[in-house]
């Protein structure tokens, strides 16, 4: 059975030094979310992965091993 998996790419540019200030309703950024349909293979090597650094979230595991490209795909499409 294929599973799906969503990742949420959030992108924030803060202008001036105050990294904590409140983001205003209007000045909201930008959340894209990018799915993701995996092989029972992937996710049975992703969990290898997993017990390897004692990590057993599956899901967190997935957002792991994808950051990366998500990442790089997002700052590339803007």
């Amino acid at each position: 059975m294929i599973e799906r998996f969503i990742y949420t790419y959030v992108k924030i540019k803060y202008k001036g030094r105050n990294m904590t200030q409140n983001v205003s309703q209007k000045s909201k950024p930008k959340v894209k979310r990018f799915v993701f349909y995996a092989t029972p293979e992937f996710v049975e090597e992703i969990e290898k992965i997993g017990a390897k650094y004692g990590i057993n979230n599956r899901s967190e595991l997935i957002r792991m091993a994808l950051r990366e490209f998500v990442e790089r795909r997002a700052n590339k499409n803007g």
